[in-house]
């Protein structure tokens, strides 16, 4: 299940300068610096869909299909999947997840996972090295 206000982080770039810097966003996909240093990663997205479709994530915990886009907004397509209450249709997203509906012929689920106006560029340290991450949110997500 997925918690109210899940934090989905799934990019990380390694940078060349201090993790202590401030990073403050512009767009969902570029964030400045400091010193005339930015983060844009407006290249990488595409529009309109997802740039990683329907790529399967099987662990213990969710065996699903997970989209992502840096950057640009997408909507699923996929007329043939339901919406548990709860959680929030794949609308105006940054990563959606589908899962299977089960062994009773129910309809496959999907929803967001991240919803791209509330990407957020954060600054850490790790192994002795600086990275960056987006982390996105789910407004209203109940699961």
């Amino acid at each position: 299940m997925f918690i109210k206000g899940f934090i989905f982080s799934l990019f990380f770039v390694e940078v060349f300068v201090s993790a202590t810097n401030v990073c403050s966003i512009q767009t969902p996909c570029r964030c400045d610096i400091g010193g005339g240093e930015a983060l844009d990663l407006s290249s990488v997205g595409l529009t309109g869909k997802p740039l990683f479709n329907e790529i399967f994530a099987g662990n213990e915990i969710v065996n699903g299909l997970y989209s992502y886009n840096p950057c640009y907004a997408f909507d699923s397509t996929d007329k043939g999947t339901t919406v548990k209450q709860g959680n929030v249709p794949c609308k105006n997203a940054a990563a959606c997840v589908k899962t299977s509906g089960g062994k009773h012929g129910e309809l496959p689920e999907e929803h967001a996972i991240g919803i791209q106006s509330t990407a957020k560029f954060q600054a850490f340290s790790a192994d002795g090295k600086d990275y960056f991450s987006i982390i996105y949110t789910v407004p209203g997500a109940q699961q």
